[in-house]
């Protein structure tokens, strides 16, 4: 059963963005044992805790929003581009054209953006917490570890949910 301490870190973790170490100094762990925050990770009642908050149900449901994460971007194109035309070239690379905004010498155009960077940040955040990455042994055991990690993903991913879903798909 997780500890009052790690309960505590474990409601701070969001709002130090996180940052698990910066969490169990708030939460009042020492510093010696904050600048090794796998002694907290690796215990049964953090493992426990994070069990009980992220379930596979909340994962997926994180999962699937984050999936489909965007960020409204601007971009110019030269006025003599029809918006059929501009459309055309965005829709099928994955910009949704929001809005075409025509000035003098060229077309500014708003559209959104699928944000990679926020989607990768939010996985891995999810697979570190979740403890889905395999240890690394030395730096050069890195083909080896995403060999296990990739098998690993595959067997969480073929995990149903509710005896009806597969994690991964709608």
């Amino acid at each position: 059963m997780a500890t009052y301490k790690q309960k505590l870190v474990a409601s701070k973790i969001v709002e130090n963005r996180g940052n698990i170490s910066k969490s169990m100094l708030e939460a009042g762990y020492s510093p010696n044992t904050a600048r090794n925050p796998k002694n907290l990770t690796n215990s049964c009642g953090w493992k426990e805790l994070v069990n009980d908050k992220l379930s596979g149900e909340t994962l997926v449901n994180a999962h699937r929003q984050l999936m489909k994460s965007s960020k409204l971007k601007d971009m110019s194109f030269p006025a003599s581009l029809t918006d059929a035309e501009i459309t055309g070239l965005l829709e099928p690379i994955g910009y949704k054209v929001q809005m075409i905004n025509r000035l003098r010498t060229r077309a500014q155009v708003w559209l959104w953006e699928v944000d990679m960077q926020a989607r990768a940040k939010a996985l891995d955040m999810a697979y570190r917490l979740k403890s889905l990455y395999p240890e690394r042994k030395t730096r050069n055991s890195h083909s080896s570890s995403s060999e296990t990690l990739r098998i690993e993903i595959q067997d969480y991913a073929s995990r149903p949910i509710n005896n009806t879903q597969n994690i991964f798909h709608s």
